[in-house]
């Protein structure tokens, strides 16, 4: 009759126990939400807050590629012109020098037009991902809030940690900062719970088996038990 009534008592800490690990698993899915939203919103600070030295630097490129590239241009005008010089002046050896200097110049503006577009494109892409940080922020503040309103269904979380965030993306990383320092007291509250759980199936198999019990969770005490 004893080992019925310590079975059934090592089955509801195991209930107990199974109540636990459900809240961690909570906490621990929250918690890489609470990191995606506040990596995705410092990324998309650090960008917007460095749009006008990006926007500086990207336009600085294409002007000093549409500058050379100019260069180049004057350079094969000049090149073409001794050529014909030199093909007037019938001399073999300075028109084929010639030659091979406009080919040159030819080589420099095709390298010189590839890199304005580079240039052109680089700018392009910064102005799309500026934009598409600006235009995700209100995502990020509707995900946010979403976790903020699920955190109340978990049992331990702090007043500070139920506070919603404030608008814009440094309340958002704020946000995501404080509750996760919240999330971290509650696990381990739920930590030291389920360790206490363990340790009373324990001490109650231990007085049915009359040996000490060393299992690690109460489904392998209540193994135990259910095989003596």
């Amino acid at each position: 009759m004893a080992d019925e009534r310590a079975l059934a008592a090592v089955r509801e800490l195991e209930v107990a126990d199974e109540r636990v690990a459900a809240a961690l698993v909570a906490v621990g899915e929250l918690q890489r939400e609470l990191s995606a939203i506040r990596e995705h919103a410092s990324a998309n600070r650090l960008l917007l807050t460095s749009a006008p030295e990006r926007r500086e630097a990207a336009a600085r490129a294409i002007a000093e590629a549409e500058e050379e590239l100019a260069r180049r241009r004057e350079e094969l005008v000049a090149a073409r012109d001794a050529s014909a010089e030199a093909d007037r002046s019938g001399d073999e050896n300075r028109a084929a020098a010639a030659k091979r200097a406009v080919e040159r110049a030819e080589d420099h503006i095709r390298f010189g037009e590839r890199k304005v577009e580079r240039a052109l494109r680089a700018r392009d892409e910064l102005e799309r991902a500026l934009a598409e940080a600006e235009a995700e922020t209100p995502a990020l503040e509707e995900q946010a809030r979403a976790v903020s309103a699920g955190l109340r269904a978990l049992a331990g979380i702090s007043a500070s940690g139920l506070e919603p965030p404030a608008p814009g993306l440094d309340g958002l990383e704020e946000w995501a900062s404080r509750v996760s320092a919240a999330l971290l007291v509650v696990g381990s509250g739920l930590e030291t719970e389920r360790e206490r759980l363990v340790r009373q199936a324990n001490e109650i198999a231990a007085s049915v088996l009359g040996e000490p019990a060393h299992a690690g969770a109460v489904s392998r005490v209540r193994a135990e038990l259910e095989r003596a």
